[in-house]
């Protein structure tokens, strides 16, 4: 019998104590859990097919009702706010004494997290979080888990509303210094060819479920006639539909309403021209100034710095991916328009624009789908730069924007294919994010400096990411944005 120990992150604010744990054995009967372990089989047009096989995943009334409990222990374990301890609790196989056979143990952990009392059950095969059940009245906290169950780890973040999660940080708070989950190619969900197609959902559901950075790619309809508003949306040298096209300003329309709503919240805008088309980044310039921007003054934020939270609610934050002419400069932009990102090295793990606002890692060119590990390392490394570059001290105020694109692609390798390499990539950096990054474990007996392990993650650009309804790795990033919340308001452990 092997032996692992739980290890529980505390990643909130909150105090939180480990009151109790029991084992229980993991049932056999036929599950009636609606989790399922999913196989893909993509088809030419990437419309993906699934066939399923139920988990032994059980809920805690199963727990309850049709096992029993073999061992049960009181403990008095405090977990600091923002740190991580590794208990005695084993998670491995053990011998149930009831049968003599070996069993893959269920957990059930008891917590005092603010005072009130809360329940979460772990299953041995459950790898998607979960909200701890209150065991208080009138409890006003929610708490979201997220359990690894190769690496026994624990997260507890303390619940975020992911379509207003921006709504609880401070107006004063640079844009540089969020943890902010983005999409690369974010409007490519259509039904299309496979090295096409990047997303699972549709932008206005990213945005509901969190996303703050959006990556759209246009060709102007027309190379010459600025009466034309019409936008293409784009992958490359594709659409991002088999269907014809789509067009940005249904996309826009969509976007507003989204702001409108939620006016709490900022959304990032990357713009670049592709396509296969004659018109030029100038003619790009001109068609989105006259018709989208100038329509909508209020909705866009185009200066050429990065803005705090406060200056740029219920707007669109421009990052510009195009160039336009000395005439366009002249009129239109003499101290710059939008956030420059023109110069951005091609297919590289690190890079710092010539402003020096964006320090970038897009490395995309992954040859074989052995060398998806070395993506991986590309993108934990720069996280860890814009951890170290925003640590949490009140007189933080970095000046640089990570981005950190967690997306790659061989448009000639199925298995390279976007969504299979998301399939191993978005894990391996919620895995990450979880054990590693902004984490120090707690020792009683040694103090440890909070700067770094209080960082940030910057903006984190990922594909696929909702797919099968799983945000997770959205979750575990905005929960980086809660000691950023903590120090800027005063109110830090």
């Amino acid at each position: 019998m092997s032996s692992h120990a739980l290890t529980i992150r505390n990643a909130s604010a909150l105090s939180l104590a480990l009151d109790r744990f029991e084992r229980f054995e993991a049932l056999s009967s036929t599950p009636t859990s609606s989790s399922y372990i999913r196989t893909w089989i993509p088809q030419l047009t990437n419309k993906s097919e699934s066939t399923a096989t139920p988990l032994s995943i059980h809920t805690p009334d199963q727990l309850n009702t049709a096992s029993s409990t073999f061992h049960v222990e009181d403990v008095s374990l405090e977990i600091p706010p923002f740190r991580t301890v590794i208990t005695t609790i084993s998670t491995s196989t053990a011998q149930s004494p009831n049968t003599r056979a070996i069993v893959n143990p269920n957990l059930r952990l008891t917590f005092t997290i603010a005072g009130q009392r809360y329940r979460l059950d772990i299953s041995s095969t459950e790898d998607r979080s979960s909200l701890l059940t209150p065991l208080s009245a009138n409890s006003s906290i929610d708490i979201t888990a997220i359990y690894l169950p190769t690496s026994s780890f624990l997260a507890l973040l303390q619940f975020t509303a992911l379509e207003r999660w921006m709504s609880g940080l401070p107006d004063s708070l640079s844009l540089s210094l969020l943890s902010i989950p983005g999409t690369h190619n974010s409007p490519a969900h259509h039904r299309a060819m496979p090295s096409v197609r990047c997303q699972a959902v549709s932008v206005r559901k990213q945005l509901y479920n969190g996303i703050r950075f959006l990556d759209i790619r246009l060709q102007p309809a027309s190379a010459t006639n600025l009466e034309d508003e019409s936008l293409y949306l784009v992958h490359g040298a594709f659409s991002v539909t088999l269907l014809g096209y789509y067009h940005f300003r249904g996309l826009m329309d969509r976007v507003y309403a989204f702001l409108d709503q939620t006016p709490s919240e900022a959304i990032l805008i990357s713009l670049k021209r592709e396509g296969i088309g004659k018109a030029s980044d100038d003619h790009l310039a001109h068609i989105l100034k006259r018709h989208y921007i100038d329509k909508d003054p209020t909705k866009w934020f185009t200066e050429s710095r990065i803005p705090k939270l406060g200056e740029v609610r219920g707007k669109l934050v421009l990052l510009r991916r195009f160039n336009y002419d000395h005439k366009f400069a002249t009129e239109h932009a003499p101290n710059g328009w939008g956030i420059d990102a023109t110069s951005w090295a091609d297919n590289s793990p690190f890079s710092l624009n010539p402003t020096g606002q964006l320090c970038i890692q897009d490395f995309y060119e992954v040859l074989a789908s052995v060398n998806i590990e070395e993506k991986i390392a590309y993108v934990e490394r720069h996280l860890a730069r814009a951890a170290a570059a925003s640590s949490c001290k009140p007189e933080s105020n970095s000046s640089c924007l990570y981005i950190n694109f967690a997306s790659a692609s061989n448009f000639w390798k199925t298995e390279c294919w976007p969504e299979r390499i998301a399939a191993k990539l978005n894990p391996a950096i919620l895995e990450y994010l979880c054990r590693e990054h902004m984490n120090a474990i707690h020792s009683k007996s040694q103090a440890q400096d909070q700067s770094v392990s209080m960082g940030s993650t910057g903006l984190v650009v990922c594909d696929w990411l909702g797919n099968n309804g799983n945000w997770d790795l959205v979750k575990m990033i905005l929960a980086m944005n809660e000691a950023q919340r903590t120090i800027h308001a005063g109110t830090a452990p």
